[in-house]
Formats: C-alpha cells, sequence, structure tokens
C-alpha cells in the first residue's frame, strides 16, 4: 500500500515538473525571455501542486460526491486508512533453523480478546441490569395509619406555633360532614335565587306604576322586561335605577368638563330642561365664560321675562353650586326632583321623577 502510494506521487510530481517545463519552453521561444519563462514554469508548478494538495486534503474529505467522481478515472483509488486500535501483530513460533514473523492481517473487531479490558460505566448499561433479589427484610410493609393529632385550641387563641398546626378554616371544613356542606350550599343558592326574585317582582312593580301614570315606558312585552332585567339590574338596584332603565329619556348626564367650551352651561340647562319632558316657557337660553376670571353669565327667557345668572367657576370643571341650583330651579317648576345615579368623576348622571310617580309608589307601598 505505501510503495503504490510513492509512486503516484512520484509519478504526480513528473506530472507536474513535464507540465512546467513545457510551459517554460513555450514561453520562451514566443518572448524571447528567460526571467518571463522561469517564472511562469514556477508559477504553473506550484499552482499544480497547490491545486492536488487542496484535492486530496480538503475536497476529498469535506466532499463524498467529489470523491466518488475521482475515483471513477482509471487509475485512481483513495484508501480508507485502518486505525492502529484494530491491527493486531502475531509473532509465529521461532524454529529452531528458521527465523519468521508474520504481520497479522485486518481482524474483524469482534475477534479481538477484549477480556483484560474494564467496560466504562455507563447510564444505559446501569439501567439494563436485572435487580438484585429482594430479601424478606426488603419485603415492603404495609403503611401504618397515621393519626391526627388533636387540635389545640389554646394554640388558636394564642397564635403560638402557627406554622406546624392547620388554619381554623381548615378544620372547619374537614370536621363538617358533606351532607351539611351541601345543605349549606343550596341554602346559599335558595337565599340568592330569593332575592333575584324579590328584585324581579320590584322592577314589576315600578313598570305597573309607570304605566297606570301614563308614563312612555320602553317596554311593552313580558319577554322585554324580562331581558332587561337581567342585563341591566344588579342586586344593588334601587327604585330610581329601575326607574332610570324604563324611562332613559328621563335620564340626564352631565359633562363636568370643558366648561371653556361655546355656550357650555347654556347646553347643560338645555339638557336638564329636556329631562323634564314638561315645556316650563324656558327660550333664548345662552352662555358665555370670562377665561381669565372664570366669571360665568347665564341668560334667558322665562315665560316671556329675563332671567340672568351670575356666577364664578375655578378652572375647567363645572361649578357644583351652579349644577344644583339648576337641578332645583328646573324641578320645582316641572313639578318633580333629580335624583343622582352611580356616575363618574368626569360625568354625572341624574333621572327625573315627577310628583305623580312619587306618590302613585307612596301610596301602593302604604297599601302593601
Amino acid at each position: 500500500m505505501l510503495r503504490s502510494f510513492s509512486i503516484r506521487i512520484f509519478v504526480l510530481v513528473l506530472t507536474i515538473l513535464a507540465v512546467a517545463t513545457v510551459g517554460f519552453i513555450t514561453v520562451r521561444q514566443l518572448s524571447q525571455n528567460l526571467a518571463m519563462a522561469s517564472l511562469t514554469a514556477v508559477f504553473i508548478g506550484s499552482h499544480l501542486g497547490l491545486f492536488c494538495l487542496l484535492t486530496k486534503v480538503w475536497l476529498i474529505d469535506k466532499f463524498p460526491a467529489y470523491k466518488a467522481f475521482l475515483e471513477k478515472i482509471p487509475g485512481v483509488d483513495f484508501g480508507v486508512p485502518v486505525p492502529d486500535t484494530i491491527r493486531k501483530q502475531v509473532v509465529v513460533p521461532r524454529n529452531d533453523k528458521v527465523k519468521r514473523s508474520v504481520v497479522a492481517e485486518e481482524e474483524p473487531t469482534w475477534m479481538v480478546d477484549n477480556t483484560d479490558r474494564t467496560e466504562p460505566f455507563t447510564l444505559g448499561t446501569l439501567a439494563f441490569e436485572p435487580p438484585e433479589p429482594l430479601g424478606k427484610s426488603a419485603v415492603p410493609q404495609t403503611k401504618p395509619k397515621v393519626k391526627r393529632p388533636a387540635i389545640d385550641e389554646k394554640q388558636f387563641i394564642q397564635g403560638a406555633n402557627i406554622g406546624s398546626v392547620p388554619t381554623l378554616d381548615r378544620v372547619v371544613k374537614s370536621q363538617t360532614p358533606p351532607s351539611v356542606e351541601n345543605a349549606f350550599r343550596k341554602s346559599k343558592s335558595v337565599e340568592r335565587q330569593h332575592r333575584t326574585n324579590v328584585l324581579l317582582d320590584r322592577f314589576h312593580f315600578i313598570c305597573r306604576i309607570l304605566k297606570q301614570t301614563n308614563q312612555e315606558v320602553a317596554v311593552w312585552t313580558e319577554g322585554e322586561l324580562a331581558t332587561l332585567a337581567n342585563t341591566m339590574l344588579t342586586p344593588q338596584s334601587e327604585d330610581k335605577d329601575m326607574i332610570a332603565i324604563l324611562l332613559p329619556q328621563r335620564v340626564v348626564r352631565v359633562n363636568c368638563q370643558r366648561t371653556f367650551e361655546f355656550e357650555h352651561h347654556a347646553q347643560v340647562l338645555h339638557n336638564i330642561l329636556l329631562a323634564t319632558g314638561e315645556s316650563l316657557g324656558v327660550t333664548f337660553v345662552n352662555s358665555s365664560k370670562d377665561e381669565i376670571t372664570g366669571q360665568c353669565v347665564v341668560n334667558f327667557e322665562y315665560q316671556g321675562k329675563p332671567v340672568t345668572w351670575r356666577f364664578s367657576e375655578k378652572g375647567n370643571r363645572l361649578s357644583d353650586k351652579f349644577l344644583k341650583s339648576t337641578l332645583l330651579w328646573v324641578a320645582k317648576r316641572a313639578q318633580g326632583k333629580f335624583l343622582a345615579l352611580d356616575s363618574g368623576d368626569y360625568q354625572k348622571s341624574f333621572v327625573f321623577i315627577p310628583e305623580q310617580i312619587t306618590n302613585a309608589l307612596v301610596e301602593e307601598r302604604i297599601s302593601a
């Protein structure tokens, strides 16, 4: 193997030298310059040598397809090196007359004697080892039942050693029989259902009172009434909330910001008048606000007579005094009252309830 390899290298070197010599002679004849011909020969020889080295060291080892293509050329063969661990030298016993040694050929791995070698510890070997036999002492015993210690009430009262003592809620829950717990849940659901039924009955009662007083209720059928109750009522709903749901045209929403906008106070007064549904004879409403001093003026005519309100506001927030005075002034002349609803900081909501609705609710409640 080594001899054939040396012959191939020798032939390759001769080929490179021959190609370089041909290049030298050609350039010498064409240019008549010895230096240029010598440089050309060196250039051709060095590049051919580097190309052969690159082919052997990098292309053949990295690209098996390129190696297979080169092996198709007659006489080209790249042998596979054999590791030294597989080789083994066998010495033939000495003869009295002839001494000779024979180099053993390559043997398969299963013929190599590995008795002296220690097998490395691997997780796979450990995983597939058969289990050791169990003795009598290793037989698992039945797990003894552990009795729960009695709970000391003093520890709950004094708060000593809280980490080792279960909480009172857990103790009560663990000691509560399932039947008692189910009964407790059932009573809770019954109580919740009872509250819901009471709320629905009250909602029906308010709707009947509003229809008796000839109000424009927002529902026509029992199904619409049930839908409003399920979607808009809460356990905290009061009579005023139910009236606001059934009479949305009697609800006024006041914006407490942007008071510097054009005639903002006049718009607030106009919305409050619309919520009453009454024609109070208020006309020609206009307002103004001084951005520097905060002085506000509201002008309108009430039953043909001019009325002027003057007040001051700080910043860009609606005056609470103006809002309360306006609600009282309009409610007194519309024969009713404004009740505040749940609202935010920037917007306040009120519902107008006429006196006839209030009187009907009071009479119905007294008779009931």
